[in-house]
C-alpha cells in the first residue's frame, strides 16, 4: 500500500512540475508545418532589445531617453503598422513632448503607399516640408508653426520600416524643434544599422 501512495506522489510531483514551467515561447519557438512562411512571433522583441541597447551605448547628452514602450495611434503616426514601438525622450532642462518610433509594415510597398498619404495629410494640415542638408532620399522632415507653438516631424523610410522623430515646444521657433527631432531620427537610425550591420542584414 505504502509502494502504491508513493507511486502517487511521484506522478503528482511530475504533473505539478510540467505546468509550474512555463516555457518562454520566444526561447522554444514551435516548428510550424507549412510550407507558408511566418514571421517571428519573437522577431520584433528581440529586434528593439538590441536597438535599446545600442543607444544605451551610444553618448547622446541631448537627451534622456525612455524605455521602449508600444507604439500607440496618434496623428503624427501613419497608421496600419504590423509592430510599432516607441521612446520617449527628455530635455535636460525639460519641457516640450519629444519622441521616436519605430513601425514595422507588411512589406515596402505597403509603407511607401502609406507614407505618401500621411505626408499629403501632414501638408492639408499645415506642415511644411524643410530643406535639411545631407539627408537620404528616403528621409524628410515637416514642421508647423502655430499660435506660438513649434512641432516638427523627421521621417526616414528604411525598406519596410519606418522611423519617426518628433519635437514639440511652447516655442515657435521651428529650426530647434527640427534640430530635435532630426537628432532623435538619427539616433534611432544609427542604432538600428548598427543592429542589422551585426545580423549583415546592412
Amino acid at each position: 500500500m505504502s509502494g502504491l501512495i508513493a507511486l502517487l506522489l511521484f506522478v503528482s510531483m511530475a504533473v505539478s512540475d510540467t505546468f509550474a514551467h512555463d516555457p518562454d515561447s520566444c526561447e522554444t519557438p514551435l516548428a510550424i508545418a507549412s510550407p507558408v512562411a511566418h514571421p517571428d512571433p519573437c522577431g520584433w522583441s528581440e529586434l528593439i532589445a538590441a536597438i535599446d541597447a545600442a543607444m544605451a551605448n551610444n553618448a547622446f547628452d541631448h537627451f534622456t531617453i525612455g524605455e521602449p514602450a508600444a507604439a500607440t495611434s496618434s496623428e503624427y503616426l501613419p497608421t496600419d503598422w504590423l509592430d510599432g514601438t516607441a521612446w520617449n525622450a527628455h530635455l535636460p532642462a525639460g519641457g516640450g513632448h519629444h519622441w521616436m518610433a519605430l513601425l514595422r509594415y507588411e512589406s515596402n510597398d505597403a509603407l511607401t503607399d502609406i507614407r505618401s498619404a500621411f505626408t499629403a495629410e501632414l501638408e492639408r494640415a499645415m506642415f511644411v516640408r524643410a530643406d535639411v542638408p545631407n539627408l537620404e532620399p528616403a528621409d524628410e522632415c515637416l514642421y508647423l508653426l502655430r499660435e506660438e507653438t513649434a512641432r516638427a516631424l523627421c521621417i526616414f523610410e528604411r525598406g519596410d520600416r519606418l522611423i519617426v522623430g518628433y519635437s514639440f515646444f511652447d516655442l515657435d521657433y521651428a529650426d530647434v524643434q527640427l534640430a530635435n527631432a532630426l537628432a532623435l531620427a538619427r539616433l534611432l537610425d544609427d542604432a538600428l544599422a548598427t543592429v542589422d550591420a551585426r545580423d549583415g542584414l546592412r
